[in-house]
């Protein structure tokens, strides 16, 4: 059983307010909409000048994970450079440096802003920049891959470096479509979002620990089918918990509970 700490998705046209265990407000900043899509059903659209924000630290053993395509037009695929999600010193960027193929790169430093470079792990295959894919990416502290970064499932690259003081406990905030300076420290001279995203996202998952390979692969054969596809589009009203906690909203975001 794996228990996510954070999962942002929506089975209609609207972008929720808080996440599906109803503890995490959902902050949507220059307007991210929920769009159909014909694979995966309402997914967030990110325009390049938008993002989703939620006040979330990261600890030092962590996962994530998120479906991904990019937006694609007239040849050439929008925003290359793009931060996908992000927080201070725990970055994933969608590199997609040619028109048909796509690289995904992560960056997680122990010294914000100035040695990030330290934490990269680039993948060693190219995939298929247009269409959908899922990506996760671990962290841990006791190695041997201290960052792993996983592709629909497979291992296609990890660091091995086993930095003294790396991973590098993030206090957030989490950001989507964008990379979020809360200081000149950590992005250069730039302060607030910078370098934003055009593509599509869904399904978006922290775990507050290290998934296995095993859990992984059997996240992506679970979410090979959207969310709204599944049988959470059916009921108007759900209420669970996957933690000790009481959730502020139902499951489907839209009722709040007393």
């Amino acid at each position: 059983v794996t228990n996510y700490t954070l999962r942002i998705a929506t089975t209609t046209n609207s972008v929720p307010t808080t996440d599906m265990t109803g503890n995490y407000s959902i902050t949507n900043t220059g307007g991210v909409s929920a769009v159909y899509d014909a694979s995966r059903g309402y997914v967030f659209s990110l325009s390049g000048s938008n993002y989703l924000q939620v006040a979330l630290s990261t600890p030092k053993d962590a996962t994530r994970s998120f479906w991904f395509k990019p937006a694609y037009s007239l040849g050439v695929i929008n925003n290359v450079n793009g931060t996908i999600i992000a927080s201070p010193v725990w970055t994933i960027n969608n590199n997609l440096i040619v028109a048909s193929n796509g690289v995904i790169s992560t960056y997680i430093g122990n010294n914000p802003g100035t040695n990030a470079a330290s934490g990269t792990i680039v993948s060693s295959t190219n995939f298929d920049g247009l269409g959908w894919n899922f990506y996760t990416i671990t962290t841990s502290t006791i190695g041997p891959n201290f960052v792993s970064l996983y592709v629909n499932g497979v291992l296609v690259s990890t660091n091995t470096s086993g930095l003294v003081s790396y991973p590098y406990t993030d206090t957030g905030p989490i950001s989507i479509g964008a990379y979020y300076s809360p200081s000149s420290g950590y992005s250069g001279s730039v302060v607030g979002p910078n370098n934003y995203l055009t593509g599509y996202i869904d399904d978006i998952r922290q775990y507050n620990y290290t998934l296995t390979p095993a859990q992984i692969k059997n996240i992506y054969n679970n979410t090979l089918k959207s969310i709204s596809f599944t049988d959470i589009n059916s009921y108007v009203f759900r209420l669970q918990s996957k933690s000790s906690i009481v959730p502020q909203y139902d499951t489907t975001g839209i009722y709040s509970v007393t």
